[in-house]
C-alpha cells in the first residue's frame, strides 16, 4: 500500500495530547472503570450537568459542579501540540469523545489553530467507536479512509478505523509515535 497517499491526519486528544486526565478525579471517584462507563454514557451529551449529579451520586461526594469540572479536567500535555507546524503539509483534524464541560476545556485552554475542523462527541453526537462517526468526520472532510491516518490512544477505536479503511496508529507515548509515523514517511523530528 502506498503510504504518500496520506492527505490528511486525524488525532485523538485524550492520551495523545495530554497524558491520563485522571489523576486528580481519581482522588475522589476512586473507581476508574465506573467514572469511564459514566463519561462514556454521557459523552454524545451537549450538557454536563446530568454527569456531575451522577458522580456526586455514584461516589457519594459532595464536591460542586465546578470543583468537579476542575479535578476532571486537570492535564498534562504531552509535547505533541507543538510539533504539529511540523505537519503543516497534511490536512490535520481532532476527533474525541468528550463531555461538555471538557470540551469547553480543551477550546479555551488549548491552541487548536492547527486543526481544521474539530470534530467532539458531545457536538455531533456521536462517539467513538461506533463506525457511524468515522463516516461523519469522512463526509466532512471529503476524504476517502486510505487518505486518512488515524492516531488513537484506544484499540477499539483503531480497530474500527482500521475496518473501514484508515491508515492508523495506537498512540502509546510520544517517542513510539514518532517511530510508526516514520513508516508513513512522516517525520517529527
Amino acid at each position: 500500500f502506498i503510504y504518500h497517499m496520506i492527505k490528511s491526519i486525524i488525532f485523538d486528544w485524550d492520551g495523545v495530547f495530554t497524558s491520563n486526565f485522571y489523576d486528580k478525579i481519581s482522588r475522589v471517584c476512586n473507581d476508574e472503570n465506573k467514572l469511564l462507563e459514566i463519561e462514556s454514557k454521557y459523552s454524545d451529551k451537549n450538557n454536563s450537568d446530568d454527569f456531575w449529579e451522577e458522580l456526586r451520586k455514584e461516589f457519594n461526594i459532595k464536591n460542586s459542579n465546578q470543583e468537579l469540572e476542575g479535578l476532571f479536567n486537570y492535564q498534562i500535555e504531552t509535547g505533541l501540540l507543538g510539533l504539529l507546524i511540523k505537519l503543516a503539509k497534511y490536512a490535520l483534524y481532532l476527533l474525541s469523545n468528550q463531555i461538555k464541560a471538557r470540551t469547553d476545556y480543551i477550546k479555551s485552554n488549548f491552541n487548536l489553530t492547527p486543526f481544521l475542523q474539530t470534530f467532539f462527541s458531545n457536538e455531533i453526537g456521536l462517539i467513538k467507536p461506533n463506525k457511524e462517526i468515522f463516516l461523519f468526520v469522512l463526509d466532512k472532510i471529503k476524504l476517502e479512509p486510505h487518505e486518512c491516518l488515524f492516531i488513537d490512544d484506544t484499540e477499539t477505536n483503531i480497530n474500527t478505523a482500521k475496518s473501514l479503511g484508515f491508515n492508523a496508529i495506537k498512540c502509546e507515548n510520544i517517542d513510539q509515535l514518532k517511530k510508526e509515523l516514520v513508516s508513513f514517511s512522516i517525520y517529527l523530528d
